[in-house]
This record gives structure tokens, C-alpha cells and sequence, in this order.
């Protein structure tokens, strides 16, 4: 595997790792276990707030957020968080596998995969390393180059 592929796997990697050390703090300050979160609210007519429960014990972990805060959260519970990092790393894992130790120094050149006869493999498995990169690009390290091509 070339030199971009490994590096972008790799950062790819860390950004997991990051994500995951994120959602565990936040079980673990909560002690809540493999809990789901649950947006709970608007509790009357023209409330504009709500909170977040755990499915464990039934215990609020925020109250009085308007509502649209409470839903964004609920939907992006540590459990689930966890959960998309184990795919996440497992598409990177197939990624890695099906790229091989091809060189794709010159991957972004038109014509550089027309000899390879799993050229349509290798290009969505570069296409969707790059694209489990995109959601990062803020982040210190990420590459231009790394962004999806259109």
C-alpha cells in the first residue's frame, strides 16, 4: 500500500481513536453502561424545551435544553458513537485489504488504475477512505488531497 494510503488510514485511525475516547469519558462520567440516549420534550404547549434521559435508571443526563439541542444529543449518544466507530474502523480494516500494495502515488492521475483489473475495488476503497476522512478535515493533520474527488 502507498505512502497516501497508509498515511490516510493511519489519521483515519487516530480520528477513531479520538471519537472513542470521547464517547467512553462521557459514559464514564455518567456511569452509565452501554445506555442509549433519548430526547425527551417538549413537555407543554409552546415549550421550547427538553432533555436527555438514559435508557439505565431512567437517569436525565440534561434538562432544560431547547428542544432541537436535546434531539441533536439524543441522536448522538456514546453508545451509538461507539458503535460507529467499530464500522468505521472495520471499513478501514477492508479498505486497507482491498488496496493492498498497490502504489497509488499517482492514484489521482486519469488512467493510473487502467492496467489494474480490480481498478473499480481499489477506486471505491480509496473513494471511501477519503470519504471517512472528510468529516474530520478540520482537524489538525487532515490533507486537501485527502478530500473525496467529485
Amino acid at each position: 500500500m502507498g505512502p497516501v494510503t497508509v498515511d490516510l488510514a493511519r489519521w483515519i485511525g487516530v480520528q477513531l481513536d479520538e471519537d472513542e475516547r470521547i464517547a467512553r469519558a462521557v459514559v464514564d462520567a455518567q456511569f452509565i453502561t452501554c445506555a442509549e440516549w433519548h430526547a425527551r420534550g417538549p413537555f407543554g404547549d409552546g415549550d421550547r424545551f427538553g432533555n436527555v434521559q438514559s435508557d439505565n435508571r431512567e437517569q436525565i443526563v440534561e434538562e432544560d435544553l431547547l428542544w432541537p439541542h436535546a434531539a441533536h444529543i439524543a441522536a448522538h449518544d456514546p453508545a451509538r458513537v461507539l458503535r460507529e466507530v467499530d464500522v468505521k474502523r472495520r471499513q478501514v480494516e477492508w479498505c486497507v485489504e482491498v488496496i493492498g500494495d498497490r502504489d497509488l502515488s499517482r492514484y489521482d492521475e486519469v488512467g493510473s488504475l487502467k492496467d489494474d483489473k480490480d481498478a473499480l475495488a481499489v477506486t471505491l476503497a480509496v473513494e471511501t477512505l477519503r470519504l471517512l476522512a472528510w468529516p474530520y478535515d478540520a482537524r489538525p493533520g487532515y490533507r486537501a488531497k485527502w478530500a473525496p474527488t467529485e
